[in-house]
């Protein structure tokens, strides 16, 4: 239950917010039994903690946005006043995306099948009778780097690039409390300290925020206090100085009540590769071009059979289209010169043909993967490449999937609605729906984003021992050098639309250990990684 305020407090120790052991459901869930949380003026807090430990619940329920079935809710000031509070998440990405596709049917019945939703179109459409923020809007796009965006349609937007421009869309809006959950996720370096810089900025400003993040590196210096969540609880909370510690972040992200992992799984050896220089991927002068702006142009890539791929670059260098284009999901990929095993693209083969042959996981498979169905049955779906589960399953292919979540400890997801889990329980659904096929080439593109620690060494581990012990090929997209497996022959640096030449599995490490966290991979020279 939301109170009004009760208590007038000194404008110094003014609560905002106040927790009195809330109970939050689920569903048919309940989950952070009895939680006391007291939100002060002038405090920016982070909350900590893995998957599914509750922190978009947590974060939600400062909104109003989740039913409280147990303790109240206490608004006081500008926090009880309708939109004084921003929330950027990847639920409302998903639902603005959602939302610009509905309009198509009406696009096509009236002609104007190009005419999508620009960002200068988004960020100038303010919600009625919400006054905007002092805050300069060009100064915020400027601050955000959205500025060469703005004629670009929203639905064609990176992952990144979206969660910039959710972010200034929610500052312009007078909001007071600004809620970020998981707002790094899927930003290269640049941005990353960019929109690091960025929100030290609001801060400063007097716009208080709380972030929500699994990884404690994304704490800023600018937040006082933190809240750590573990398996459905509080786990710890108070100022900065006094909570975040090394043990604790360990404490935390230890297994988080979960399974622990099974042990190796022995594969069938790979069998014998076709004839060396032979092409399984061959990308011939790709250019891919929205009105006026080009992604990438004039693009040569070609993937030999054995070779595993890692594709790099900043945000809007085009990495997701090309393997869009790969996989037949870009409305351009038959106006380019692509083969596929050997066979043109668009010489007479269906997509379903295409796509049985690839595994895929990306966060624009995941935005649009919004079915009430269960974990289950979405592994299961993978093996029809489908975004639902529209076939009945034989029992081979159910076995091959209970296989799967037995192999990366899932069985307690199995059975829980898809739509109702955590982004990071989400993302490990989909890994198992991308591989459950045994797929010749799996396409990974990000996948460890919005995993937590545990979840993406496990997650790093298996990927190695796929390609290891089986046929497969593996493209793999990141922004995270630390985070790329080992098994990674090749590079290709869309940033400077070169290849990188191959370095031996034995020197990943050493790459590796070289950057800082603060560094990028994507200004590396080629002399550095074959040295």
């Amino acid at each position: 239950m939301i109170l009004p305020a009760a208590i007038n407090e000194d404008a110094s120790t003014q609560s905002l917010i106040v927790f009195e052991e809330v109970t939050l459901r689920i569903r048919d869930r309940h989950i952070l039994p009895a939680t006391d949380w007291r939100i002060k003026k002038h405090q920016n807090w982070v909350v900590l903690g893995p998957n599914g430990s509750g922190k978009s619940t947590l974060l939600r329920a400062l909104t109003g946005d989740t039913p409280v079935v147990g303790g109240h809710i206490r608004r006081h000031g500008f926090s009880a006043q309708p939109h004084a509070i921003g929330f950027v998440s990847f639920e409302l990405h998903q639902r603005i995306l959602a939302e610009e596709q509905s309009r198509d049917e009406a696009r096509h019945f009236s002609g104007k099948i190009d005419s999508y939703l620009t960002v200068a179109e988004f960020i100038e459409d303010p919600p009625s009778r919400r006054p905007r923020n002092k805050l300069n809007v060009s100064q915020l796009v400027s601050a955000f780097g959205i500025e060469t965006l703005m004629p670009r349609p929203v639905r064609k937007l990176s992952n990144g690039e979206m969660r910039k421009l959710l972010i200034v869309k929610a500052v312009m809006n007078a909001h007071r409390l600004l809620i970020l959950d998981e707002p790094f996720a899927g930003l290269d370096d640049s941005s990353r300290e960019q929109l690091k810089g960025s929100i030290a900025a609001l801060i400063r400003t007097g716009i208080q925020v709380i972030l929500a993040t699994h990884r404690h590196e994304n704490i800023l210096a600018d937040f006082s206090h933190i809240l750590c969540l573990k398996a459905g609880k509080v786990f710890c909370q108070g100022r900065r100085d006094q909570t975040l510690s090394r043990e604790t972040i360990r404490r935390v992200f230890e297994e988080n009540g979960r399974p622990s992992s099974t042990g190796r799984k022995a594969y069938p050896p790979a069998r014998a590769s076709v004839p060396k220089g032979t092409a399984v991927i061959d990308v011939r002068h790709a250019t891919v071009r929205y009105g006026n702006t080009c992604v990438f142009t004039d693009l040569n890539w070609k993937v030999h059979k054995g070779e595993n791929w890692a594709v790099i670059g900043p945000n809007g260098s085009g990495k997701t289209t090309l393997l869009q284009l790969i996989a037949a999901d870009h409305p351009q990929a038959y106006a380019n010169e692509i083969y596929l095993f050997g066979r043109r693209r668009g010489s007479g083969e269906s997509i379903w043909e295409i796509k049985r042959h690839l595994g895929v996981l990306s966060s624009e498979l995941q935005i649009n993967y919004r079915k009430p169905i269960r974990a289950f049955d979405v592994v299961i779906s993978g093996f029809f490449s489908s975004v639902g589960l529209y076939r009945r399953a034989g029992s081979q292919q159910k076995h091959m999937a209970e296989k799967w979540i037995h192999r990366l400890n899932l069985s307690y997801l199995r059975d829980r609605r898809f739509d109702l889990l955590s982004y990071g329980e989400r993302r490990i659904i989909l890994l198992a729906r991308a591989i459950v096929n045994a797929p010749e080439i799996l396409i990974l593109d990000e996948p460890c984003q919005g995993l937590d620690m545990a979840f993406r060494k496990r997650v790093l581990a298996l990927i190695d021992e796929i390609c290891r012990q089986t046929q497969t090929q593996l493209l793999y997209v990141t922004h995270h050098l630390a985070e790329m497996p080992d098994c990674i022959h090749r590079i290709l640096d869309m940033g400077s639309r070169r290849p990188f030449q191959a370095f031996p599995a034995s020197r990943t490490s050493s790459i590796k250990g070289s950057m800082s966290p603060s560094s990028t991979a994507l200004t590396l020279p080629i002399s550095r990684l074959t040295r």
